[in-house]
């Protein structure tokens, strides 16, 4: 048995495997697994509870942090994206800040797998 998606790191791969055993343990015992999660989160590491922020429509333009957030990804890799043109983005003219689509982001977050697991140079 291979690991199901060859373009993901180590990090990545580590990191599903604590978020699937933290699943586990929630599962079991949601006081606990909550608790972990607020200690690592206190430290920096809040990739490990699935986010509780509300459901995202792939259409709607949201800042970085919103689309970082579904994705499990930092908010400058969605703000690079759209800086090197791999994703469309709009300015909020309210704020100034770069505003970008959940369905443009999951496809780039794929691409860029799928060139990494082919060992090929990203754009």
């Amino acid at each position: 048995m291979s690991w199901p998606s060859r373009g993901d790191t180590a990090l990545d791969r580590a990191r599903i495997v604590a978020r699937t055993c933290w699943q586990a343990l929630h599962r079991r015992d949601p006081g606990a697994a909550t608790e972990l999660a607020s200690v690592f989160a206190a430290v920096g590491e809040t990739w490990l509870a699935p986010p509780a922020a509300p459901a995202l429509d792939p259409g709607e333009w949201v800042p970085a942090a919103r689309i970082a957030g579904v994705l499990q990804v930092q908010p400058q890799r969605v703000r690079k994206w759209g800086q090197r043109g791999q994703v469309p983005h709009k300015i909020d003219p309210a704020t100034g800040w770069p505003l970008f689509r959940l369905a443009d982001c999951q496809a780039r977050l794929v691409l860029a797998r799928r060139l990494r697991a082919a060992g090929e140079q990203q754009p």
